[in-house]
């Protein structure tokens, strides 16, 4: 009973003595050298937490029994209101300086500041805190401000922390110009880091332009996602997009790194070619990706609605084993069937997934803190893996050029072959052709001759008849025939004496023809032929024969009917172009012309008129001081 009694008072004792107020040392500065480092201030704290978040300041100050030693506080819940106190007591020695009172990862924080009976100052900061509310001087996380010799300062640090975590409580105390030094080592360090990133994005994106190699842009929008939230992990996001409302900008943190992941995975799925290597397993990769999708959004949304973001993490930490589970299931399924270009990705998922355990890792074990060390470890992973992507990606470019050139090898030879067979084939056919065309000129000349030999037969025996036919009207006929059959000869002869059987020059012809004309009709050589022919007149082939059988029945009945009586006689022939397809022919003697109602009693006029549809020509006779024929034609 007496030890009972005796174990009831001690831990009375030990309760009033825990719950009995404490007073914490006061810092003492007397030479600027004591804050060429940061000093913790963690020695000289008082807390006190108001979950609740019902005082101010005023009140605070009044009760200084509310407050523990920092030692011995106990924090009740993550997101209540801590009050700190402190006492800063400087000596005659002190020379006033800037000094930078310094802290890491809390959301908001007030600070208050006086001596003697002096109104507090009021800085507000904090990694949620707007810029506007910000003193020029200060910024984010720490605060700016000067101490004077002599005097003795209370400090108050209203500290509210919205992420869910237990806010660490770690001021520190530094010369300014020391501390933005600091910073600015850090900034620089970030700036190097940021700006490699920067030059492997350009890299692989002007990869992807030029190549138009899919997984480049794929390993592109991977490094994009990494360097924004190495940004947006270090702050630099949130002052560029959302100075005035940070909370927000804080949110993209995990959105980020969830780019970046899934860019990975779309890196693997192009770049081994699942969809045809291994459809199973890419179907349930799809449905995966998919559901981390749904997940993240999920995570997001309840992340901008409570703030909460360790239950966030927590839940990243949860599910990562479901992509990683699968990114080793790929890597020892596909591995066997993977080319070496191809394992330089594997080596790179592999760190990658090592990077991301030791992410992990850090932010459960060291909670906030591992915000200052995550960036390193994801930039640093990201240059090692984008390195390692883009020597995969790189042997893969060239081992398709190797194989692109030897299949254009393969092909130019193939085509080599096939015009050799065509040229072959070619050439084979070119003799049988030269072979035909022979043997048909041959058959065509042996044509001519025989046209030739029937002309020339019917010819010589018109022309043996005509000294027995002792008739003048069969001598006028048989004259008329052997003239047309000479037109005949005569036309065959131009058309074949040349290699071009196409056409007949109209001068020689007509001149020819008018020539035999005279000598068989005009042996005493008193009738004057005049000619005005054009020497570049040509006539299609198909038609000379019909113009040639004009103008030797009109030479026929000229010779035989027009100078009986006339003196001086003359026959005249011209040719006018008119077009450049179409010709004017005219025909004319100087003889009594035909008496009326002679043109269809004779066999000539009929003769010309059918011969002249037969070119599609129009003819007009004029019939005053001699016949005059006008012929319009083409040629």
């Amino acid at each position: 009973m007496k030890f009972l009694r005796l174990k009831v008072f001690l831990i009375i004792l030990s309760v009033l003595f825990i719950a009995a107020p404490g007073k914490a040392d006061t810092l003492r500065l007397s030479q600027p050298e004591q804050l060429a480092a940061p000093l913790s201030l963690t020695p000289y704290l008082q807390v006190m937490e108001d979950s609740l978040h019902l005082y101010y300041l005023g009140a605070i100050e009044s009760h200084p029994q509310w407050f523990r030693p920092y030692n011995r506080f106990q924090s009740h819940h993550p997101r209540s209101t801590y009050w700190l106190k402190m006492e800063i007591a400087t000596d005659n020695l002190w020379q006033p300086e800037s000094l930078a009172l310094a802290f890491e990862n809390i959301s908001l924080v007030d600070l208050y500041f006086s001596h003697s009976n002096e109104p507090y100052q009021h800085q507000q900061a904090g990694i949620f805190r707007p810029a506007s509310a910000i003193s020029p001087d200060d910024s984010r996380t720490f605060f700016s401000f000067r101490l004077q010799a002599g005097k003795h300062y209370t400090i108050f640090l209203k500290v509210l922390h919205e992420k869910g975590y237990k806010p660490e409580l770690l001021f520190k105390l530094q010369q300014k110009e020391g501390y933005l030094r600091t910073l600015q080592r850090k900034i620089l360090s970030d700036s190097l880091t940021f700006g490699a990133l920067i030059i492997f994005l350009l890299y692989t994106l002007l990869s992807w332009i030029v190549s138009r190699f899919r997984p480049y842009g794929w390993l592109s929008l991977m490094i994009a996602g990494t360097a924004l939230y190495s940004l947006s992990m270090n702050g630099y996001f949130i002052d560029l997009c959302f100075p005035e409302h940070p909370a927000t900008g804080w949110l993209f943190n995990l959105p980020f790194i969830q780019i970046a992941f899934l860019a990975v995975f779309l890196l693997m799925m192009d770049f081994w070619q699942i969809k045809t290597a291994a459809p199973k397993l890419y179907k349930y990769g799809m449905a995966g990706m998919y559901l981390m999708i749904a997940f993240a959004i999920a995570k997001n949304i309840m992340l901008a609605v409570t703030n909460d973001y360790r239950l966030g993490n927590i839940l990243v930490a949860c599910s990562f084993p479901i992509p990683g589970f699968f990114f080793a299931y790929a890597i020892w399924h596909c591995w066997n069937h993977l080319n070496h270009a191809q394992r330089f990705l594997a080596y790179g998922i592999i760190l990658f997934g090592v990077s991301a355990i030791a992410v992990i890792t850090v932010v459960m074990v060291m909670h906030e803190q591992a915000i200052t060390i995550n960036p390193y470890i994801s930039n640093f992973t990201v240059l090692i893996v984008v390195l390692l992507f883009s020597i995969g990606l790189k042997e893969e470019l060239r081992q398709s050029e190797i194989k692109r050139n030897a299949s254009l090898q393969r092909l130019a030879l193939l085509q080599k072959l096939q015009n050799d067979s065509l040229e072959k084939k070619v050439a084979e056919r070119t003799e049988q052709l030269v072979a035909r065309n022979a043997r048909i000129e041959t058959l065509i000349n042996e044509l001519h001759h025989r046209v030739k030999n029937n002309l020339q037969l019917l010819y010589s025996l018109n022309q043996l008849q005509l000294p027995i036919v002792l008739d003048s009207k069969a001598q006028d006929i048989l004259k008329s025939n052997i003239s047309k059959i000479k037109a005949m000869i005569l036309v065959n002869q131009k058309l074949y004496q040349f290699d071009d059987i196409s056409s007949v020059n109209l001068k020689e012809f007509i001149e020819e023809l008018s020539a035999y004309s005279e000598r068989i009709y005009d042996t005493k050589g008193t009738v004057r032929t005049s000619l005005s022919l054009p020497d570049d007149i040509t006539m299609d082939a198909s038609h000379i024969l019909s113009f040639g059988l004009i103008v030797a029945e009109l030479l026929t009945n000229a010779y035989k009917y027009a100078f009986a009586n006339t003196q001086e006689p003359l026959i005249r022939m011209s040719i006018t172009p008119i077009t450049e397809h179409t010709i004017q022919f005219v025909f004319s003697d100087n003889g009594p012309g035909m008496p009326a109602g002679r043109e269809n009693v004779s066999m000539g006029v009929p003769l010309i008129k059918d011969l002249s549809r037969q070119l599609n020509a129009t003819v007009e006779i004029r019939n005053d001081n001699g016949l005059m024929y006008t012929f319009t034609l083409a040629v």
